[in-house]
């Protein structure tokens, strides 16, 4: 085989493939497309290179530019009408994070190939599909192994087919929401009518899977003031969140049962025509988009968008607009993009779409992708202003917050009093005491709380990557070096609940060195784990469990040594105390810990950029939602609004979006 050699891996059935079928590939160019893979290679030892080692530093600038370029070739060029939507431009953000995901991809392969001078690419002969979102628990990239292949056939390489595990194309069904829900959990469509007077006003939320349990503290607000009725939908849910929001008392209903079973037309009019305008736009893409839209072997990709989705989601506008002409909601409110928005906004139904998450505050581009008639509610003054500087209109923004939160804020207002409790009678650190014991913290040393999450695996991410994951692992491998040299002190690990790395933490929690090992609190709320911490650490990521834990009176730190492209005011987190390296955590935790000054002045440098990006103490967000809802429905009581825009979208014709 030739020394100049190229194999892409995904994970580590592909590894083993390729020690099966090419053994002697192993020992160059193999490059590991994803963390988890990265550090099971490290663990053994076996040779490789990440993304990260063929980047070079004026990337962080070159990137970006050809996403957008990539970007922009799409929404010139992706274009489906029917009855005045871009049915290829509904539920946008779905395009644009694999679009990210691909343009990430295609220029690392771009910069593996000129780095290494391969002259032969090991391809992995994977089934194609879509490269939509897939599932949470599933991992893979399906469209990864036909880029590069494409890639390497035009840059001229042999390029040698291997065999091995193979990943199912992911159901075409997943792309729209359709995906199969316990039947014992689906109310009837009659519920509705029967439940809901004819008279009464009533507020649609739409969401799935964990989105569902994070609109309970707004639909408890709208239940409270018995203003209007209160109407759940979803797509996709497991049976428990289910049973949790069952016992709410509102009207829960599955999309199915509202607006049937999709049965999308075998072909649309002018969909021939929209396909083939896109491929001759596509032959004179430049090179480099050329990659990815003139790349036959993603073909499957294209061929489902111009295919199956499209009629879907054809068939979704005909659903969705006879769903509001039937019973027109007073209100929606989203936590994601969906194609009901873009139905309801273009029917000038007021149409709220809530964050998922306070770290969405740096994923502007989350916002600014919605129907031009949604509201989007921002999670702070903050936010709010950074959405303007970007260009959204500033009466398309509505300052709400995130329902979901509402429970921290009730925790923490009640973690303030036993601070000041503290103040005035030491007695009163029994809480704490109580915490520490439940959770085994042992009481007599000092806790530090390190945060982990997802390193930007890129099957997930939405945006392109931050996290240089090989720097990660190193700086992870130094931190418990860290708390080896310092085995008075109690190290607590605390993982995203889905999307984390137990590799990286496997060191610390073994014990390492020091033979001590750290406490897994992954399964622990987190306010108990914040709690009982003296110090918290975010350790190289952007986590929304930042703003939640700074909500305490601690000090709150992030290390941020292997995140090249992370810029802090883009995330609004410039005003946290910020480390790059294992040596200056050190030097600050001794100081936390021995010096209750400089403790202090972390502390309160963590609580005014806490307010900063809240705009003060945090306040309930579900009230203000509600109040806007109510507001909204009693507009929508005396406007001749709802009957206009219906009949305009019913007969074809395309309502004017809600200038709210």
């Amino acid at each position: 085989m030739n020394a100049n050699t190229l194999t892409l891996l995904f994970d580590y059935d592909d590894y083993a493939a390729l020690a099966g079928a090419r053994p002697d590939a192993l020992a160059r160019g193999v490059l590991a497309f994803d963390p988890d893979l990265h550090l099971r290679l490290v663990d053994e030892g076996r040779p490789h290179i990440t993304p990260w080692d063929v980047l070079r530093p004026a990337d962080g600038q070159r990137l970006p530019r050809f996403e957008a370029d990539v970007l922009a070739f799409w929404q010139r060029h992706a274009l489906v009408d029917y009855r005045g939507f871009n049915l290829l431009a509904m539920a946008a953000y779905r395009h644009i994070s694999c679009l990210s995901r691909l343009a990430w991809a295609a220029f690392v392969i771009r910069r593996a190939l000129e780095t290494t001078r391969a002259q032969c690419a090991i391809v992995a002969n994977r089934a194609g599909g879509h490269g939509l979102d897939r599932p949470a628990a599933e991992p893979g990239m399906p469209l990864l192994f036909g880029l590069f292949h494409g890639m390497a056939e035009a840059a001229g390489l042999s390029v040698v087919e291997l065999g091995g595990t193979d990943v199912s194309p992911v159901p075409a069904a997943s792309a729209t929401g359709k995906m199969p829900v316990p039947p014992e959990h689906c109310h009837r469509l009659g519920r509705l009518n029967a439940g809901v007077p004819r008279d009464r006003p009533f507020v649609l939320l739409h969401a799935n899977g964990s989105d569902l349990l994070r609109q309970a503290p707004l639909i408890r607000a709208l239940q409270d003031n018995d203003r209007c009725s209160v109407i759940q939908l979803y797509g996709t849910a497991d049976a428990a969140a289910l049973q949790q929001l069952s016992e709410l008392g509102h009207t829960l209903l599955c999309e199915r049962d509202a607006v049937g079973a999709p049965d999308p037309p075998e072909d649309l009019p002018g969909l021939r025509g929209a396909r083939s305008r896109f491929d001759q736009a596509c032959t004179t893409a430049n090179a480099d988009l050329g990659s990815i839209y003139a790349n036959r072997r993603i073909a499957s990709h294209f061929d489902f968008m111009f295919g199956v989705y499209a009629r879907r989601l054809a068939w979704q506008v005909e659903a969705w607009t006879g769903f509001f002409s039937s019973r027109r909601p007073a209100a929606i409110v989203g936590n994601y993009h969906a194609p009901l928005l873009d139905v309801a906004a273009r029917l000038g139904i007021p149409t709220l779409v809530l964050p998922h998450g306070l770290m969405l505050a740096g994923e502007t581009r989350w916002f600014s992708s919605l129907s031009p008639g949604c509201t989007i509610g921002a999670i702070s003054p903050a936010h709010r202003d950074k959405l303007r500087s970007a260009g959204v209109r500033s009466e398309r923004i509505a300052v709400t917050g995130d329902p979901a939160g509402d429970e921290l804020v009730h925790a923490t207002r009640r973690d303030t009093q036993t601070e000041i409790r503290r103040l005035e009678s030491p007695n009163a650190a029994q809480n704490e005491r109580t915490v520490r014991a439940r959770l085994g913290v042992p009481a007599d040393r000092p806790a530090i709380l390190l945060i982990t999450s997802n390193l930007g695996s890129p099957s997930k991410v939405t945006r392109l990557p931050l996290t240089d994951w090989a720097a990660a692992a190193r700086q992870f491998g130094e931190v418990a070096a860290l708390a080896a040299r310092h085995p008075e002190w109690t190290f607590c690990l605390r993982g995203h609940p889905r999307y984390d790395h137990p590799r990286l933490r496997s060191q610390l929690l073994a014990g390492g060195a020091s033979g001590i090992a750290a406490l897994d609190l992954s399964r622990a709320p987190l306010a108990d784990a914040v709690a009982a911490a003296d110090a918290i650490v975010v350790v190289n990521v952007v986590t929304s469990a930042l703003m939640e834990a700074s909500l305490w009176r601690r000090p709150v730190l992030l290390l941020c040594g292997a995140m090249p492209w992370y810029e802090p005011g883009e995330w609004l987190t410039a005003g946290w105390p910020h480390v790059s390296s294992v040596v200056m955590l050190e030097e600050q935790l001794t100081a936390i810990v021995n010096d209750p000054r400089r403790r202090a002045e972390l502390t309160a440098q963590t609580q005014a950029a806490a307010r900063h990006f809240f705009g003060g103490e945090p306040r309930l967000a579900a009230p203000r939602c509600a109040a806007l809802l109510w507001k909204w429905a009693e507009v929508e009581r005396v406007s001749p609004t709802a009957a206009e825009s219906n009949t305009m979208l019913t007969s074809g014709g395309a309502a004017a979006p809600a200038g709210r």
